[in-house]
């Protein structure tokens, strides 16, 4: 799958979360944010930063900012409607989209104490899932 593919299939999975959700894209079921919530509690020791890969509009970041009052919050996705509609609906000093890939992070080293995958890894083919492990490596912080 080659990032044109990524980025128009991202676009999809918005188009038809809205159109399932009636427009009510952040008041869906909340289990998979409180599952992440509670490793981030347990883990986490007081995380500052934390990356979603693979946001989409931003389901889940929209549930976590409510939890952790103090996190600045960073999605990356393919998708560039995704992206706008996560700026749009969440945007803010603590929340921000950006349209990029997994495999191309282009955020600084160490810059984050927490980086999240829901629903990424499976549609990732090897060379990139490898190097996409890389690139978290390189923007979590040691010990995140």
């Amino acid at each position: 799958m080659d990032s044109k593919i990524w980025t128009k299939e991202s676009d999809r999975y918005t188009s038809r979360a809205i159109k399932s959700h009636e427009g009510e894209l952040y008041s869906v079921d909340k289990s998979c944010s409180e599952k992440i919530s509670d490793c981030i509690s347990t883990y986490a020791n007081n995380p500052k930063k934390i990356l979603d890969v693979g946001c989409a509009y931003g389901r889940v970041i929209s549930h976590l900012k409510e939890q952790f009052k103090e996190v600045c919050f960073y999605g990356i996705d393919p998708g560039a409607e995704s992206v706008k509609i996560g700026n749009s609906n969440l945007g803010s000093s603590r929340v921000q989209f950006k349209q990029g890939y997994s495999h191309d992070l282009t955020y600084s080293d160490n810059m984050f104490d927490v980086v999240i995958f829901s629903m990424v890894l499976q549609w990732l083919p090897r060379n990139k899932l490898i190097k996409t492990i890389s690139e978290v490596d390189r923007v979590l912080r040691t010990g995140g």
